[in-house]
Order: structure tokens, then C-alpha cells, then sequence
């Protein structure tokens, strides 16, 4: 069993590209990106479903399902393809609880990535 599956987060692959190519320093970089940008995502997510913006749920969520992807996040990415779904679709009455799904996800995501760069 690979002792990443339970984890929110598997930067394994990210960290070993990024060496290949010379360019170590930039995985740091690039956690430290996401852990600023997503609580400010997050808020302007929760902004968009308020102000029932489809338009802008759906985008805000593959931004965010983007930067998931490069990490390895994948239960947040998840999340988010749901929620660009429900954008996608203009219908966002499901919306909220899959919000509260969502910051809980990247609290778990957040503190994984926090763990990796004190290592």
C-alpha cells in the first residue's frame, strides 16, 4: 500500500520534475504560491456563490483545480472539478455545503504542504 494514498497532498512527482530539471528551489517557491493564493481563491469563491456569479464559480474553481493538479492535491482538485461543474452548469444550489467540503480539504492540503516545507 503506498503510504501517500491516505495523504491530501503527494508532491512527490512535482519536487522530483522540478530536480530533474535543475530547478529545485522552485518547489519551494511554488508551495508557498499556492498557500498564499488558495485562502484568498477560497474567499473570492465564497464572494462569487453569495453574489450567485456561475460564471465566476466556475472560474475561481479550475483556477484553483489547476494549481491542485501541478501538486498532487488530488482530493481538492476533486472538489473543485465539482464545483466548476456546478458553475459550468448555472446551478449552484448544492454549492454551499461543497464549499465547506472544499476549505476543509485544503486545511488538510495546507497543513501537508506546511509539514513539506519545514522538512
Amino acid at each position: 500500500m503506498d503510504p501517500n494514498a491516505s495523504r491530501p497532498v503527494d508532491v512527490r512527482r512535482l519536487r522530483s520534475a522540478l530536480t530533474d530539471l535543475g530547478a529545485g528551489g522552485v518547489f519551494r517557491e511554488l508551495l508557498g504560491i499556492f498557500l498564499q493564493e488558495t485562502p484568498e481563491r477560497l474567499a473570492t469563491l465564497r464572494k462569487a456563490l453569495a453574489a450567485k456569479d456561475a460564471q465566476k464559480v466556475r472560474f475561481v474553481a479550475h483556477t484553483i483545480k489547476g494549481s491542485c493538479g501541478y501538486l498532487g492535491a488530488n482530493g481538492l482538485l476533486a472538489l473543485c472539478r465539482d464545483m466548476e461543474g456546478l458553475g459550468r452548469s448555472g446551478v449552484l444550489t448544492e454549492a454551499a455545503p461543497l464549499l465547506e467540503r472544499i476549505e476543509a480539504e485544503f486545511k488538510l492540503v495546507q497543513t501537508a504542504l506546511e509539514e513539506e516545507l519545514r522538512t
